[in-house]
């Protein structure tokens, strides 16, 4: 999901290269995903039984994924991207990490800061995903 300026993915596309990207992705994440974790949830709950609901999870999905299949085919792309990955499935590794759960559960249940989580995906990323 964009920021409603743009300006926070607009650092992620803008960078260097795709391991900087890549970094700028995770604090992304970090900045902008908590503020919508209650609207996120809310569509969570009733997309199956309420049509705009499930039109709107659909919609940000598929964004979320093109996003990630950005930044892995960029990875690919500058020669960045570690084995056994592949655009495919370094883009269904990051978009699951888009996660509400994922993002909720560290933030309120484990405690962990923005800066935290921003700081901890993004080696999590680079570790798993670049050589």
């Amino acid at each position: 999901m964009p920021a409603p300026d743009g300006t926070d993915e607009r650092r992620v596309w803008s960078a260097d290269d795709s391991v900087a990207a890549l970094t700028e992705w995770a604090h992304h994440l970090a900045r902008y995903h908590p503020r919508v974790l209650a609207v996120d949830q809310a569509v969570q709950q009733v997309r199956r039984q309420d049509a705009d609901a499930g039109r709107h999870h659909r919609r940000a999905s598929d964004a979320q994924l093109a996003n990630c299949s950005r930044l892995a085919e960029w990875l690919a792309d500058e020669g960045r991207l570690a084995e056994p990955w592949t655009v495919e499935t370094g883009a269904d590794l990051l978009w699951s990490l888009v996660s509400s759960e994922v993002i909720a559960g560290l933030l309120n249940e484990r405690g962990w800061s923005q800066a935290e989580l921003g700081d901890r995906l993004a080696i999590l990323y680079r570790r798993t995903l670049t050589t």
